[in-house]
């Protein structure tokens, strides 16, 4: 479930975030959700993480539960 405090964020994550994300995805097997620990892991300073899950959201590219999307899975194979 989406966190309040993330739902206030509007998708306007920066595009070399999710391009990091989709490399880092490229490179390993699709997790079953993107956490947070994943994003620390790729780089993404925590204040930029609540937009980057806004965005991904937006972009139906992760549920409301942070589980990838068929979308995600497409873009990152």
């Amino acid at each position: 479930m989406v966190d309040e405090s993330e739902a206030l964020f509007r998708p306007y994550a920066p595009p070399a975030n999710i391009q990091a994300l989709f490399h880092r995805l490229r490179r390993m097997n699709m997790p079953s959700g993107i956490t947070r620990d994943l994003l620390k892991s790729i780089g993404i300073s925590e204040n930029i993480i609540p937009r980057l899950f806004a965005t991904l959201r937006f972009l139906g590219l992760i549920t409301d539960k942070y589980e990838p999307t068929d979308v995600l899975r497409g873009l990152a194979g």
